[in-house]
């Protein structure tokens, strides 16, 4: 359904791409003509090539790299966090003080587990919405000025692409990190671990 509602969003986008891209090629010709240089002219087909690939296979490629992504997140939740999690309100052997740092941060982590949440909705919000309105940044890519734009805009589904991974990866290692200390009875290193649990909520980032 996520492919089918980036598709409306780019049909409702396809008349400024026709523009743009007629507008585009006009500029480029002016400016060959002006400045009797190439370099408009081959930006300009640069950015044809890009409209017609993201438009054949744009959608193949982000359902694809996404359902990779969505697997080895699954695989990381599954070969660590679901299990080893558990540990985490083990505090029989916490001091008191210890107990009550131990209270502090899974109070944190119920809201690191929120923002988790959250983001991923958002997550996919966004991905359709740029996955629907990349034609039109691959047109704007036929211009200097539009360049911008396309590396910023496949900056940005990259990094909401891998955003699940990271995150899953970040979670896995607090996970590793909780068992390492319970199983040899280092207090600081289970903490290390619930730290690098709350991490995972600012993964967007890196």
């Amino acid at each position: 359904s996520g492919t089918t509602t980036a598709k409306d969003i780019n049909g409702q986008t396809q008349w400024i791409v026709v523009y743009l891209a007629v507008g585009s090629l006009l500029f480029a010709a002016a400016r060959m003509a002006l400045e009797r240089q190439a370099t408009a002219g081959t930006t300009a087909l640069k950015g044809i090539v890009r409209v017609i690939l993201v438009s054949g296979a744009a959608t193949t490629v982000v359902t694809a790299a996404a359902s990779l992504a969505d697997d080895y997140s699954s695989y990381l939740f599954n070969a660590g966090a679901q299990e080893q999690l558990n540990s985490v309100g083990a505090c029989s052997d916490f001091s008191g003080l210890e107990s009550f740092l131990m209270l502090i941060l899974a109070f944190l982590l119920l809201i690191a587990g929120i923002i988790h949440t959250i983001l991923l909705y958002i997550r996919l919000g966004v991905m359709i919405l740029l996955l629907g309105t990349l034609p039109l940044a691959a047109t704007t890519s036929m211009t200097n000025w539009g360049s911008g734009w396309w590396r910023k805009h496949i900056g940005w589904m990259v990094a909401w692409l891998l955003y699940k991974p990271a995150a899953g990866l970040v979670l896995y290692s607090g996970s590793a990190l909780i068992s390492s200390g319970q199983s040899n009875g280092d207090v600081n290193e289970r903490i290390a671990g619930i730290g690098v649990l709350l991490l995972s909520a600012v993964a967007l980032p890196a």
